[in-house]
């Protein structure tokens, strides 16, 4: 990055007093950086430097020293050792207060070439640990979402300044209206490289003007074993521990930031005088060579992480999730997107057209689910509306508490929105019957889909007992069924709820999935059919055996001609599965079925 704010003669002074603090160490690189270096500070604040230089032993330290006769105001060098400033550049060893400094803009003093190619090594380990993030965080909507290049950059602002909110000072003012198209443009130069590297190697890939991470790298990431923690709080305390118990002097220029900040709120433009560092407290120049120090007590840890002295407006950071979008009938929405019934409306339907709107609730407990019948003109419309709620807390979710030990339930309403969306493009795209999705508000937790008019396979089963069993279409409908289901699991989706009541007859005939919040690739396939079949079972009165085993052998043949796995079936037999269905299905039903997979499979291949 070149800034270019100071003069030669300046920068010769600078150099010299870099030297001086090395001494007989050879300097590897020094840059500058900071509010006077950036545009925003005045002419005797301190400029700030970054000293790497080559060592035998650990360097972590900072030096106070005045330019020349002091005139010019002080030069705070912050000095690291090449192994430090470099294990800090590939995995944060310093909790990334090293990185910082190449991350947002700075001036090469000494080696630029070193300086450029470790800034981009930086930004590219920051893209890749974003990008697996993304990958956790959305497991099936990954390789659906569209990334602006921005988000990178924003998203590395925000995460540094929840661990670190001082920091966040040092973004708004690099980022303040006058500076901001500037700093951004130095800023993403170094993202933009890593992002070629990154693209070149097969991570991510282009998409328009968007980027997208890539089908193979996402089934690579997913491989891995992961071990989840909270690395956030982690990494917290690591952070201020070593702060406190090392190097607590490097918190002085971040508070100076603060001052800036809030002076400029208030209309005072230069409080960038000499004064301002022992107003924050910073005494004598210090040159920490060992990371020794016993770290302190918890409590004082707690104490520092509530005080008020620390707390940063984040709220005012960019939304990195602006730069986010899915793709929709309506057109992209970023994940930031907060939409209201009202506005989805007026993208619908024309201003000046008249129209009628009811909203009504059709049901959900878990979620809430709302129709909207909408007429305009000679033409009537509806649409489903869904809002997913978290499920902590709730004491009306038995299956969850049944199924416990052998079907894990997403909870998290943001995480089976990601699901519904998902999986519902994905089976779409590949000739799988279910709602159009015409658009997503991820922030409201809203999806909203186009309203499939048909009558569920509960209703099916009901008349099928209601005829005992002498109903040959409605057989033939439980036989289709599985046909489909069987065409899901070929896709490798297994759908997690797969109820009768979330498997439509639409009015065209064609068998409809609903409800995908719990779909995933990769899932149990073998629950979606003890779970159809136990659920079907539940509807049939114990003393009608015949007719359950009728329902039972139609749907598992429709799903083995389908070209299902005839292990999944076996496995739908187990314990495990019956255990679970036993507290509402009759024992003889769930006996029953359970004979009916084993015949059905038995007969298909009696070996």
């Amino acid at each position: 990055m070149t800034i270019e704010l100071l003069d030669d003669g300046l920068k010769k002074r600078l150099l010299n007093v870099c030297m001086e603090v090395a001494r007989s160490r050879e300097i590897v690189a020094a840059c500058l950086y900071g509010p006077r270096i950036l545009g925003y500070g005045g002419e005797k604040s301190a400029i700030e430097a970054l000293l790497v230089l080559k060592s035998s032993r650990p360097i972590f330290g900072c030096h106070l020293k005045p330019i020349d006769s002091g005139d010019e105001g002080n030069v705070l060098v912050l000095v690291v050792d090449q192994g430090f400033f470099e294990r800090d550049i590939e995995g944060e060893w310093l909790g990334g207060l090293i990185v910082d400094n190449l991350i947002t803009p700075y001036e090469p003093l000494i080696n630029p070439e070193y300086l450029r190619r470790e800034e981009v090594k930086a930004k590219k380990r920051i893209i890749l640990e974003m990008v697996n993030n993304l990958v956790l965080e959305y497991p099936e909507m990954s390789s659906e979402i569209l990334i602006m290049p921005e988000y990178f950059l924003y998203e590395a602002m925000r995460r540094k300044a929840i661990l670190f909110p001082l920091m966040t000072y040092r973004f708004l003012n690099i980022l303040r209206d006058d500076l901001r198209d500037k700093n951004l443009k130095l800023m993403m130069d170094g993202f933009m490289k890593a992002l070629e590297s990154l693209i070149d190697e097969g991570v991510l890939e282009r998409s328009g003007r968007f980027l997208t991470i890539t089908k193979s790298y996402i089934r690579t990431f997913k491989r891995r074993r992961i071990l989840l923690i909270n690395l956030l709080e982690s990494i917290r305390r690591r952070i201020i521990r070593y702060i406190f118990a090392v190097f607590p002097k490097i918190m002085r220029s971040l508070i100076v930031e603060k001052e800036l900040y809030t002076g400029l709120q208030r209309g005072i433009k230069d409080l960038s005088t000499p004064q301002l560092w022992s107003l924050t407290g910073f005494s004598e120049p210090s040159l920490i060579t060992s990371p020794s120090v016993s770290p302190p007590e918890e409590a004082v840890i707690d104490e520092y992480l509530r005080s008020s002295i620390f707390e940063a407006p984040l709220e005012k950071l960019e939304d990195p999730e602006k730069y986010i979008f899915i793709s929709t009938p309506l057109g992209l929405v970023s994940l930031s997107d907060r939409i209201t019934v009202e506005d989805f409306l007026r993208r619908v339907v024309p201003s000046d057209e008249p129209s009628a709107v009811l909203f009504r609730k059709i049901g959900g407990v878990l979620n809430s689910v709302y129709v909207l019948d909408i007429r305009r003109r000679e033409r009537e419309e509806r649409i489903v509306v869904k809002v997913f709620k978290d499920w902590y807390g709730l004491k009306w979710f038995p299956l969850a508490l049944w199924a416990l030990g052998t079907k894990g339930f997403s909870v998290l309403g943001r995480s089976r929105l990601e699901r519904e969306y998902a999986i519902n493009r994905y089976l779409s795209a590949n000739g799988v019957y279910v709602p159009k999705i015409l658009y997503a508000s991820p922030k409201e937790r809203m999806i909203f889909e186009e309203f499939v008019e048909g009558i569920s396979l509960t209703d099916v089963v009901r008349n099928i007992v209601l005829s005992k069993g002498l109903a040959p279409s409605f057989m033939d409908l439980v036989r289709r069924a599985g046909a489909e289901l069987a065409k899901v699991h070929n896709l490798g989706v297994a759908l997690g709820d797969c109820k009768p009541e979330n498997l439509l007859v639409a009015s065209n005939g064609r068998i409809c999935f609903v409800d995908l919040e719990q779909a995933s690739k990769g899932g149990d396939q073998s629950w979606d059919i003890a779970e159809f079949l136990y659920y079907a079972g539940h509807y049939v009165p114990p003393f009608l055996v015949d007719v359950v085993k009728q329902i039972s052998r139609r749907f598992i043949e429709g799903y083995l001609d389908g070209g299902g796995n005839p292990e999944n079936v076996r496995k739908a037999r187990s314990i495990r599965y019956m255990k679970v269905f036993s507290f509402f299905t009759p024992p003889n039903i769930v006996l029953a079925i359970r004979e009916v997979c084993e015949e059905t499979l038995n007969t298909r291949s009696p070996t």
